[in-house]
């Protein structure tokens, strides 16, 4: 795709959504008790996307005066949508599996397959196991300290396992 034609169509997709989840959010949010302007829980979700909006008339008006003839790469290839099909199912497992358990199965599993396409992984068995665990361990180490960080030092409540 040609970067000018990409970067209007991703500008009016973000600018309708800036605009959509800007009223969006003030109907469901709602009133509040609270009469500083700036305390309340809305304020400055709608200042982002205030902004989100605004950066995206100046993409679109930056793309239609430059219309750049440069041909990009497709943005969506097989990794791309493998990602998204990942978080998607770590947000929906998290509800059964616990925060713990789905970040770890999540995070060394993105790991592994970034490494693998990117021609990290070593092609020998012993050391591919080595290696393997390491980034399973690397991504539990992480989801340990995000845990502990979230749940003890910041008290948020975390999804946990559960049988049914």
């Amino acid at each position: 795709m040609v970067k000018w034609k990409r970067d209007i169509s991703l500008g009016v997709f973000m600018l309708l959504f800036s605009i959509s989840m800007f009223f969006y959010v003030g109907a469901s949010i709602g009133t509040t008790t609270i009469s500083i302007k700036l305390a309340q829980p809305d304020v400055y979700l709608k200042m982002w996307l205030v902004v989100m909006g605004v950066l995206s008339v100046i993409l679109i008006a930056k793309a239609l005066v430059k219309k750049e003839d440069e041909v990009l790469p497709k943005i969506w290839g097989g990794i791309q949508i493998f990602t998204i099909a990942a978080l998607a199912i770590y947000l929906l497992s998290m509800k059964w599996i616990g925060f713990f358990l789905s970040s770890a199965i999540f995070l060394s599993t993105v790991i592994i397959v970034y490494s693998y396409f990117s021609n990290k992984i070593k092609p020998n068995g012993k050391a591919r196991v080595i290696q393997i665990a390491l980034y399973i361990g690397f991504a539990v180490v992480a989801t340990v300290m995000t845990q502990y960080v979230f749940a003890e030092l910041l008290g948020v409540l975390l999804p946990r396992f559960k049988l049914l």
